[in-house]
């Protein structure tokens, strides 16, 4: 049958938390905001999408319990090792690494590789996120006295630091209003530049008296600043791709979609219908993020996705 329906009153506790924290969360970085940055980001619908972050963030939390209790779920239903064997023999007829799996697979079990993959899952993004997260507020504790010398301006770094800290704490709705914030910085000025230099940049640039570099670097925008800015920007979304969606959905995804497969001819129990809704809300959660990725990152990040939702179609197809 699965986990008992008694442990979702546990679950309610934890979101009833949840949503707590979200809110202090959320309301602790909207005072952050100036009155003319909540007009843009309301005007791009930010604000608005904090209902529908809220719930994919209610998703991921079930998310990750069904996860969680996949390895056990399979442990119970394999006590003869009737799965294990029937995926074992799966893989030995793949070429190459096929012989290499079905042994490992023998050795550790359809639960021993179900609870390696959960547990990578828990140590990247969990763990060594709370690590990480500790390391920059270290990092940043001595940059904050230089704030009033900058006009009280907080660093870029800092709110991607916060976003990926949100991402953690599973509140995609603080993690999106912390990268629009980020986002907003792209565009800065120089502080000595003035727009009477930069013409007349522009008019040397015309005659081939300067370069385009030299025009781009002493124009009054800060270019530096700006590439510093995407490249931090690449470096956040890269991660939602390899630890959120990889994983946290695609690596959960194949496993259970395998165990219903081998499984199919029993017919469906509870627990597998269990395991059915656990790869919807897996499947929603990869999608809406890869939508999200690839917006921001252009084609590199739409390739990535549109390989993520191949494997994503392909664990729904192999339990169909």
């Amino acid at each position: 049958n699965g986990y008992t329906y008694w442990s979702l009153l546990f679950m309610l506790v934890v979101e009833l938390h949840h949503l707590w924290a979200e809110r202090r969360a959320w309301s602790g970085l909207r005072d952050l905001i100036s009155p003319p940055e909540a007009s843009v980001l309301r005007q791009l619908g930010v604000l608005a999408s904090r209902r529908r972050c809220v719930l994919l963030g209610i998703l991921e939390d079930l998310d990750l319990y069904t996860d969680l209790a996949f390895p056990f779920i399979a442990l119970a239903c394999d006590d003869e090792r009737v799965i294990t064997t029937l995926w074992s023999d799966a893989w030995d007829k793949v070429p190459v690494l096929g012989h290499l799996m079905s042994h490992i697979i023998l050795t550790l079990r359809f639960f021993g590789v179900a609870l390696i993959a959960v547990g990578l899952n828990v140590v990247v993004s969990g763990i060594t996120k709370i690590f990480s997260m500790m390391a920059a507020a270290l990092t940043h504790r001595d940059s904050m006295k230089f704030w009033e010398a900058q006009q009280w301006r907080i660093p870029t770094e800092v709110f991607f630091n916060w976003a990926q800290a949100a991402e953690c704490a599973m509140m995609p709705s603080v993690a999106v209003l912390s990268e629009e914030m980020a986002a907003g910085q792209r565009y800065r000025y120089r502080p000595n530049a003035d727009s009477a230099t930069n013409t007349k940049m522009r008019e040397d640039y015309e005659h081939g008296k300067v370069t385009e570099e030299a025009l781009m670097t002493s124009g009054i925008h800060d270019t530096a600043e700006e590439d510093k800015i995407q490249a931090v920007e690449r470096r956040h979304f890269n991660l939602i791709l390899f630890q959120k969606v990889f994983l946290g959905n695609v690596l959960a995804l194949w496993l259970q979609s395998s165990f219903l497969a081998l499984t199919f001819q029993d017919g469906y129990s509870a627990a597998q219908i269990k395991l059915i809704i656990s790869m919807i809300f897996s499947g929603l959660q990869a999608a809406v993020r890869c939508c999200r990725v690839s917006s921001q990152t252009g084609v590199a990040g739409l390739s990535v996705s549109i390989l993520v939702m191949f494997f994503v179609a392909w664990s729904f197809l192999k339990v169909y």
